[in-house]
């Protein structure tokens, strides 16, 4: 284990920068840890965005917004607080009209449209004033649900759409489903993927997935193979305004589009295939929101990162090199955000139902030793309260509670893009759990984690159990009161065994004392030290997470003002 201490003194190179309208709205460095003769050098490029353009001044956007609402019949679901689905989905809506409504800066024109096995506009191409947010409010209130769902008729209308003719207006479509495609001309995966890329590539795309029930598989395909697309899983539908409210603070504060980044003397890590390439499309950036790329070498001081991108307020394309070099950085938390990542794709693999229990067995004890290697260095380390190491135990965890279950993909896929992409809101643990649906497989069960060796997958054998896992919320607390009774022959050696777990970051509560156990393996040793760190995790809060910065964790508490009050 690395002490902080003992990484050499920082060695900073001067930035040296081509002029460009890009180098007016973005500052950048790349770190490397400590130089090493033998094998590749791990590092990280960050990329800042300003918030006021040295040249243009403070940013100025014109959006044209479009809504599409399903109304199909399960909308009428009831959520945890006993309102219904529908109610959240227009709330959200509602709250974000008004929001942009009142910034200054901001001129915009929205439409809505419901849709089940139709599509009905509710309004269309209104210019979002406070003359008519009020009327704009009304409508959406008497939207209701009632039939199945055309998902292929809502791609199809959306390319039909004419484009703006001033290119400075952003184009956004947001669908806002809770269900799969269940009637239409299309209901396959590709058919609809197909319909999808034939939405104008400058149309950011918004495809939030309303609950455990939606299509996350078209969704995360879409986000997967159409630039200009996110997908927001939605896990507790009560969310969804909180979700919608970060990802249009992120194009409300827009400065840069197209961006890719594009390395030499080194590689660049790719989350969406987890492998490492020399060139990647990165999300756009926002103004005042770090954001990170990992990266190795073995020629640190050869190594050039260069961003080719486009301003999104005067619309020309540009480059910036990235030159500010630093050596003998501790980057031990980001190694293990890169190490998470990796994690979470290998561990997905097993979310494709016919996965056997030995193969699922195999990806939670990765997952396991991730997590206990990450929490003793945190008490090691003084890092307890680290706001990223924390996250990552979080994404960890969630996997590891749902992996092989048929959430299992959904719930991975979350964490893994809202990590990659350096996002606020992450799926919470499954709320399923909470409501008593299925959330994790019988066979996995302590006393039966063994193959039969029939080869078959775990689904077809057993089914789907009912087994549901204890949820905590809370912060990372060191289990001060654990004892283990030692009267017996041999419970020194487990003793010692053991020990290392007392100093591992996880909750105290109802834990006092545990009875002794007896003397086993190594191997068997790690196993339930590991059983006890997941079963004691605590998650932590949104407000925790270390990508919550001021202007956005404001922009959506705005949003919100009134949530508790007006849903009816």
């Amino acid at each position: 284990m690395h002490n902080r201490n003992q990484f050499p003194t920082k060695i900073t190179k001067p930035i040296i920068i081509k002029m460009s309208s890009i180098n007016n709205i973005l500052t950048s460095s790349v770190s490397f840890e400590p130089f090493t003769p033998e094998g590749q050098v791990f590092g990280k490029i960050k990329l800042n965005p300003l918030q006021v353009d040295t040249v243009e001044g403070a940013p100025h956007k014109e959006l044209d917004i479009r809504f599409k609402i399903d109304n199909s019949g399960s909308m009428s679901d009831l959520c945890s607080d006993r309102r219904r689905k529908m109610d959240h989905v227009i709330f959200a809506s509602e709250q974000l009209l008004r929001k942009i409504q009142e910034l200054p800066n901001v001129l915009a024109t929205a439409s809505v449209s419901s849709f089940d096995d139709g599509i009905v506009d509710i309004f269309v191409n209104q210019p979002v004033t406070a003359e008519n947010v009020e009327t704009m409010a009304f409508k959406l209130r008497h939207i209701n649900p009632r039939g199945s769902t055309d998902i292929y008729k809502v791609l199809k209308k959306e390319t039909e759409v004419t484009p703006n003719q001033d290119p400075t207006v952003v184009s956004i479509f947001v669908m806002l489903t809770d269900g799969e495609a269940t009637t239409g001309d299309c209901t396959d995966y590709q058919g609809l993927i197909s319909q999808a890329l034939l939405i104008r590539p400058e149309t950011i795309m918004i495809l939030v997935g309303c609950g455990a029930d939606h299509d996350h598989k078209l969704f995360s395909g879409i986000q997967r193979q159409r630039n200009n697309s996110e997908y927001l899983f939605v896990s507790d539908v009560e969310k969804t305004m909180e979700t919608c409210s970060e990802t249009i603070y992120k194009i409300l504060n827009t400065v840069a589009t197209n961006v890719t980044i594009e390395v030499q003397g080194g590689e660049i890590y790719d989350w969406l295939t987890n492998t490492w390439v020399t060139k990647i499309n990165a999300s756009n950036l926002t103004a005042g929101i770090e954001k990170t790329y990992n990266v190795r070498s073995n020629t640190p001081d050869q190594f050039v990162a260069t961003i080719h991108a486009t301003n999104s307020r005067t619309l020309e394309t540009g480059t910036h090199e990235v030159l500010n070099r630093i050596v003998g950085e501790n980057l031990t938390t980001d190694k293990y955000r890169q190490r998470t990542l990796e994690t979470l794709f290998e561990a997905n693999k097993v979310n494709d139902g016919y996965s056997t229990k030995l193969a699922i067995k195999e990806a939670k004890k990765s997952l396991t030793s991730l997590m206990v290697e990450m929490k003793k260095y945190m008490d090691e380390n003084g890092l307890r309260e680290d706001k990223m190491l924390k996250l990552l135990c979080d994404d960890i965890w969630t996997c590891h509670q749902t992996i092989g279950t048929i959430y299992g993909e959904m719930y991975t896929c979350a964490r893994q893009t809202s990590q990659a992409t350096q996002s606020i809101y992450c799926a919470l643990p499954p709320p399923c759990a909470r409501r008593g649906l299925t959330t994790r497989i019988s066979q996995m069960a302590k006393d039966d984690d063994e193959d039969d060796g029939s080869g078959a997958p775990p689904a077809t054998k057993r089914g789907w159990g009912l087994q549901i896992p204890t949820l905590r919320r809370g912060i990372s607390m060191q289990v001060s009161a654990m004892q283990f009774e030692d009267d017996e022959e041999g419970v020194e050696e487990q003793d010692e065994d053991m020990g290392d777990i007392q100093n591992c970051s996880m909750a105290s509560r109802n834990v006092t004392t545990r009875k002794k156990l007896p003397a086993c393996p190594e191997e068997e040793s790690d196993e339930l030290e590991g059983d006890l760190v997941m079963q004691m995790h605590e998650t932590s809060i949104t407000d925790d997470s270390p990508y919550a910065v001021e202007g956005a964790v404001a922009f959506i508490r705005g949003v919100s003002a009134g949530s508790n009050t007006n849903v009816v």
